[in-house]
């Protein structure tokens, strides 16, 4: 795919009232990616029961009554794959199906007509139209306990990955009551209480009024995506397509510090700065936002890999990342307890240094050379051209195919104004963000340790609400 091809916006159009399909044609792939995916406020009680819906769904349609046939469909299609999306957007759950699949240009002439694309359409379609009931109308009683059961354990395994767990931790202490800060899968004595008459409910609610975008990337023409789509929503009429307003964080008057004693021998320190630059809010400062955070602790040789890891040797790992919907910036580390002081004080000397400007010119050209390199590789991953393209859906930067009311949402445009950022914008913006939170997971000094995850994701591809 060209430059110019990877800066034009996908081709947009609005199936009946409930779907809007987003469609990026490229030659690029010899494999297909496909998402349906709803935009939902998030909420305490309503998003771990949509979770729990989702997860039900997933299970089976009046078609494919199992997940056992289902994954014989999928095999029948070339071996093409099907998991469940949900994550967080600023204020908003994500929530839906991703599946990946072979180009219908690439099979063998005598399966030419097997129609792969047609076949996840239609399959993704049934599991949200017409799931599995019982005789009743009701859905699937026992799937519903059985996906309540494997949800609870999800919710407690998840204890065990601590870097996940600390980070949850975090971003619910730091946002408080805000929506960014609920979990999206609760706890599980919520979870226990749901019955599938209440399941059932929410799946007609969530029908009749939903907001759904569906990404394309592949050699398929919009005509042909259009119509596998129409058919089978264009009967939908969703009486709110609005989407959830995400607010900016605001810091509180007194950084919050919250300590939690678990035997690790690697604790995880989780630290957060507010600044209130977001896409609504100085938006002027935004594109020096993301290179203080690429300089900080994204890039190969950031700041705190640098000199908290291999100079101090004070950690195991420590990343940072900035969610521009929420001007929040956040750092990530494993320690060992005894460095947790001496980490926590080197990680924000490191922030500090970049606001009194004591970088180096040499460092300023790693973090838009970084910057750069990562958006160039944009057109190597179908996963990352939909995130690009779906990330200004959710931003509210572009929709429907009418383009960017603001000519500087434009991805080339965001890219010129990153590498134009100079050292005196950069000090500026990182004046602006201000403590707000720090978490540390792990025991006292000197304590036992227990067993424990080793802090790595093995997800190469993530959904995440950070600006890019």
């Amino acid at each position: 795919m060209s430059s110019a091809a990877l800066m034009s916006p996908p081709h947009t159009v609005r199936v009946g009232d409930a779907v809007t399909l987003h469609i990026l044609q490229t030659e690029r792939f010899k494999t297909a990616r496909l998402s349906i995916s709803a935009i939902l406020p998030a909420d305490q009680v309503l998003s771990p029961r949509m979770t729990l819906l989702f997860g039900v769904l997933r299970r089976g349609s009046r078609r494919f009554p199992s997940q056992l046939h289902i994954n014989r469909r999928l095999d029948e299609l070339y071996g093409a794959t099907l998991t469940i999306r949900n994550f967080h957007a600023g204020d908003r759950q994500v929530l839906g199906f991703t599946a990946e699949m072979l180009d219908d240009s690439c099979l063998p002439a005598a399966d030419r007509g097997l129609d792969i694309l047609g076949g996840v359409a239609d399959l993704l379609a049934g599991l949200i139209l017409e799931p599995q009931t019982d005789e009743d109308g009701i859905l699937r009683r026992r799937s519903v306990e059985q996906e309540k059961q494997a949800l609870c354990d999800a919710i407690l395994a998840d204890r065990n990955q601590a870097r996940s767990y600390a980070e949850g931790r975090m971003r619910h202490i730091l946002y408080g009551q805000e929506p960014s800060g609920v979990s999206l899968f609760g706890r599980p004595e919520h979870i226990r209480d749901v019955t599938a008459e209440q399941l059932t409910t929410l799946w007609q609610s969530f029908l009749a009024c939903a907001r759904l975008e569906v990404f394309y990337v592949g050699k398929a023409s919009p005509e042909t995506l259009e119509a596998h789509w129409r058919a089978a929503f264009a009967a939908l009429k969703p009486a709110c397509r609005t989407l959830p307003p995400t607010l900016p964080h605001a810091a509180p008057l007194v950084p919050r510090r919250v300590d939690e004693a678990r035997s690790l021998s690697q604790g995880r320190l989780c630290m957060g700065w507010s600044s209130g630059i977001t896409q609504s809010e100085n938006r002027q400062l935004l594109p020096a936002a993301i290179l203080f955070n690429e300089m900080l602790g994204v890039m190969q040789d950031s700041l705190l890999f640098r000199h908290v890891r291999e100079e101090l040797g004070l950690c195991y790992y420590c990343d940072s990342a900035f969610f521009g919907s929420k001007g929040v910036l956040t750092v990530s580390c494993g320690v060992a307890p005894a460095n947790r002081t001496a980490a926590e004080n080197a990680i924000r000397t490191q922030a500090e240094g970049v606001v009194a400007g004591s970088f180096t010119a040499h460092d300023l050209r790693l973090a838009k050379a970084s910057y750069g390199n990562a958006f160039r590789q944009i057109p190597d991953s179908p996963c990352a051209l939909e995130n690009l393209w779906f990330g200004r859906v959710l931003n509210g930067t572009e929709s429907a195919g009418a383009g960017f009311a603001d000519a500087s949402d434009a991805p080339e445009s965001r890219l010129a104004q990153v590498l134009a950022v100079d050292r005196r914008q950069l000090m500026r913006a990182a004046a602006r963000f201000v403590p707000d939170t720090v978490y540390f997971l792990g025991s006292e000094p000197g304590a036992a340790h227990g067993a424990e995850d080793d802090g790595l994701s093995d997800c190469d591809c993530p959904d995440e609400d950070e600006e890019d």
